[in-house]
């Protein structure tokens, strides 16, 4: 799948993103790894996620943080184990959206329609369950998750 004049990131430095590149790839990053100082973060991204392609690396490294990394071939979303920094997106066809705001997402994209399962458990539990959220065709990753877009699906 060919994304690449159909990519928006909506992840601004106000909202505490860092925003890095790395030969093709951009590099978003939230957050902190416990024992590693920013530039350390960075390094251990850039061997771990796009030398090695060692999606599993995090799985064992603690700290609070969301990882964006983006090139023409590889583009990952991942979470901490605890989901401190929810990240939204939206994927359809040639288009994928990023965003830490779903109303950016929804207002970008014109997405009206409600998804109406998940209003109710919102509207009684006072969240949503799963990668759902209320507007239909917007997703979140759940904790400790990594989606990976691949050619015509995303996997997790």
């Amino acid at each position: 799948m060919n994304f690449k004049n159909n990519v928006t990131f909506y992840l601004p430095k106000q909202n505490g993103w860092k925003n890095f590149s790395y030969k093709n790839y951009k590099i978003f990053i939230k957050g902190f790894l416990y024992n590693a100082n920013n530039k350390k973060f960075l390094n251990l991204v850039i061997q771990n996620l796009i030398i090695k392609k060692n999606l599993t690396f995090f799985n064992n490294n603690y700290g609070e943080y969301t990882l964006v990394i983006y090139s023409e071939n590889f583009k990952i979303i991942l979470s901490d184990p605890s989901r401190t920094f929810p990240i939204y997106f939206y994927k359809e066809k040639n288009t994928l959206c990023v965003s830490d705001d779903p109303k950016k997402i929804q207002e970008k994209y014109n997405l009206i329609k409600l998804n109406k399962d998940m209003v109710k458990i919102a509207l009684m539990s006072g969240y949503t369950i799963g990668r759902y959220t209320i507007y239909q065709k917007v997703y979140t990753i759940n904790a400790g998750e990594v989606v990976e877009f691949i050619k015509e699906k995303t996997e997790s």
